[in-house]
């Protein structure tokens, strides 16, 4: 049976959505920045370790009372992610 603490939900707060794109920017920058110049795949390396990570984020935040996890938050993280290595790639 499900615990009677978690809470999970798809949409969670989507006026969250701005700053958790803007939090994970510069995961997916520094992720892009330390990828050889020529690395190809960069963007959906960035996106995919964006996602991962945020995933094991959202996981832990299961295990605290007054938190609690959406799917919405994972896929606004992974985008940033994805745009913080576009960024990257702009700026070089």
């Amino acid at each position: 049976e499900w615990p009677a603490h978690w809470r999970v939900s798809f949409w969670g707060d989507v006026g969250d959505m701005p700053r958790n794109v803007l939090l994970f920017l510069p995961a997916g920058y520094f992720f892009r920045l330390s990828l050889a110049r020529e690395q190809r795949c960069a963007v959906p390396l960035a996106l995919a370790f964006g996602t991962c990570l945020s995933a094991l984020v959202e996981a832990a935040q299961l295990f605290l009372p007054a938190r609690g996890c959406s799917l919405a938050d994972v896929i606004a993280n992974g985008t940033g992610a994805g745009a913080g290595a576009v960024l990257c790639a702009a700026v070089r």
